[in-house]
């Protein structure tokens, strides 16, 4: 049975008329993991100065992504394959000259703990 019953998607940003591949820095885009193979995939998400910027905004659209898809309850394992299965996937281009590059699925590993965490902690207790 999927989970896609359970999902919270948000409306899709509108198309942007962003700077084209020419212009100097990184891009950041978003593929979705559910629609992977629609043509209208991806879509701009902005341009940034350095890969360092570009990579922050894509991990944060990674972190928003993931509290809009937890639920009460949720062990990491439900939440990371939601994510794989209906989340945003942001990427930068170009890549970076060094380094590695950033991945939103590593990146979710990385913090569905304590996105998971962060729902569960109580609200307005002192």
């Amino acid at each position: 049975m999927s989970h896609q019953g359970n999902i919270k998607r948000k409306a899709r940003a509108p198309k942007s008329t962003a700077a084209s591949s020419s212009d100097a820095g990184f891009a950041v885009y978003i593929a979705d993991n559910f629609q992977a193979f629609c043509d209208d995939e991806p879509y701009p998400l902005g341009r940034y100065a350095t890969y360092e910027a570009a990579a922050a905004a894509a991990a944060e659209h990674v972190n928003a992504t993931l509290r809009t898809q937890v639920e009460p309850g949720m062990s990491v394992r439900q939440l990371l394959e939601t994510y794989q299965a209906f989340g945003d996937a942001p990427y930068v281009r170009p890549p970076p000259s060094s380094g590695k590059s950033f991945s939103a699925h590593v990146h979710a590993a990385s913090v569905a703990e304590a996105i998971i965490a962060a729902k569960q902690k109580p609200v307005g207790l002192s």
